[in-house]
């Protein structure tokens, strides 16, 4: 969870007398002192009696590195930054009527915002919302329970009998009715212009988002939406990486705007979001009545009905 943190292995901290088995919990190499035919014996050291198999060395290294930031910003600096942000981002979303924030907006937490955009009477999909975040501003959120099913349940006011509706729904194959929520978090070296662009993104998605949702395609299966249009550009590959000049070489598609162009995307994004859809309304998906019935959020459909009554 810590900045730079993907691809570091677990770090276990434990009292050394808690580790006192002479059998390792996962035999294996580089856990043996010395063996023969009929007998064997482990390391004394429970660090490398512990560890079978080849160490994460780079992985280490990794993880070193990640700590040794966290020091040299300081710990101390970290929260108090990461506090004012929360603090700003909750006290401007709190007064945004389309937008529901789960949790006791003042208690103290971590700079994660968890949230729901109301529509009519019921919410947007998460999917839908993490979506159009990413296609529209480039932000990436976290859509679903974070992995929070039981706290989920007391939060969205789920009882036992609709939960094993949704159960039996989900074990049928349909993913994409699971409640679920938009989680935003913002890291303590975001700059001013970045959090008031991601908090005016999220204002912006939650009035109108709506809007855009005949241009989706939602799958029950998955839960996922994706644009019709389909991707603007094909994901980078390992097939895209040659060596025929004798050394590794690829077709660099990184591109950086300055802080100052988040303005235009916004005003792009209000005029995107004004005119709403552009593709004619593909088909809702197929879904059963017991779908239907727990169903807690539009379809592009029904948006696309809303977008007709509205241009007359």
């Amino acid at each position: 969870k810590f900045i730079g943190g993907p691809g570091t292995p677990g770090v276990l901290v434990a009292r050394s007398d808690l580790l006192a088995n002479r059998v390792p919990d996962s035999p294996g190499g580089g856990t043996v002192a010395y063996v023969n035919a009929r007998e064997h014996r482990y390391l004394a050291d429970p660090v490398h009696r512990e560890e079978g198999g080849t160490p994460a060395i780079i992985e280490a290294i990794r993880a070193g590195l990640v700590f040794q930031l966290k020091e040299a910003v300081g710990a101390r600096a970290i929260r108090d930054r990461e506090h004012a942000l929360i603090r700003r981002a909750i006290d401007r979303w709190r007064s945004t009527e389309s937008l529901r924030i789960l949790g006791n907006p003042d208690a103290w937490r971590l700079s994660i915002v968890s949230l729901l955009v109301r529509y009519e009477a019921g919410y947007l999909h998460h999917g839908f919302v993490v979506a159009l975040l990413n296609d529209l501003f480039g932000i990436q959120a976290r859509g679903g329970c974070s992995c929070a099913g039981p706290y989920g349940h007391r939060l969205l006011g789920i009882d036992l009998v609709q939960s094993h509706a949704f159960e039996r729904e989900i074990l049928r194959g349909c993913e994409g009715v699971k409640p679920g929520w938009v989680r935003v978090g913002f890291n303590y070296f975001i700059s001013d212009a970045t959090f008031e662009y991601v908090l005016e993104a999220v204002e912006l998605v939650a009035r109108d988002g709506w809007r855009l949702l005949p241009d989706y395609t939602f799958c029950p299966d998955s839960g996922l939406w994706r644009h019709r249009a389909g991707r603007s550009f094909k994901p980078s590959s390992l097939l895209n990486i040659s060596y025929t000049t004798g050394r590794l070489s690829f077709r660099s598609r990184h591109a950086t705007e300055p802080e100052s162009a988040l303005a235009d995307y916004l005003e792009e994004a209000r005029r995107v979001l004004a005119a709403g859809a552009e593709l004619a309304p593909a088909e809702d998906p197929c879904i059963t009545p017991d779908f239907q019935s727990l169903r807690w959020f539009p379809l592009p459909g029904e948006a696309a009905a809303r977008l007709a009554a509205e241009r007359g």
